[in-house]
């Protein structure tokens, strides 16, 4: 029974086996935060991407002692161009989808600020996998840029103005596919 239950595990994984890829954005470094994306490809020349984030960061208040701790997810469907169907490389198209919320607690203890964003828009990128050219792990070097449109909720006293509207997206990730 052992044995068959090991066959089976093995060639289910067979069957089943697809590319995925864990992926890291460095720049969120940058901005307090961290993004971490993890990708499958679903069928040829197609994959689907979810990421999530965290992030600190300071709106009307300059003295950085009260900043906003916010949490986003995002989901990308990509359709690579290429006709490599072994592996999800090359050149895509990707409709996106992003929700971010952020609060903070005033620091005499009053109220409890919040925003959400939700974001829609598109990206073209291109993405590489370095490593042994028969297989299709490896590491994972994906650059995009495109247009998101943003709708936020916050508080009147809280100014967004630099976050709503249609804004450029620029992004670059690293990772290793397997």
């Amino acid at each position: 029974m052992k044995k068959l239950t090991i066959l089976f595990i093995f060639f289910s994984t067979i069957v089943v086996a697809q590319q995925r890829a864990i992926k890291l954005n460095p720049i969120g470094f940058f901005y307090n935060g961290i993004e971490l994306s993890y990708e499958e490809k679903i069928e040829n020349n197609n994959s689907v991407e979810f990421s999530i984030a965290t992030s600190r960061f300071n709106i009307n208040d300059d003295s950085n002692k009260n900043p906003f701790n916010a949490i986003g997810f995002e989901l990308k469907y990509k359709f690579f161009t290429s006709g490599n169907n072994t592996t999800f490389e090359g050149f895509y198209i990707a409709p996106v989808g992003q929700f971010v919320d952020a609060n903070r607690k005033q620091n005499n203890g009053g109220r409890k600020d919040n925003i959400t964003q939700i974001g829609v828009g598109g990206i073209v990128g291109n993405q590489w996998i370095i490593g042994n050219k028969n297989k299709s792990n490896g590491f994972v070097i994906d650059l995009h840029g495109g247009l998101q449109a943003n709708s936020v909720k916050a508080p009147v006293t809280i100014d967004v103005e630099n976050i709503k509207g249609l804004k450029v997206r620029l992004g670059v990730s690293i990772g290793y596919s397997f």
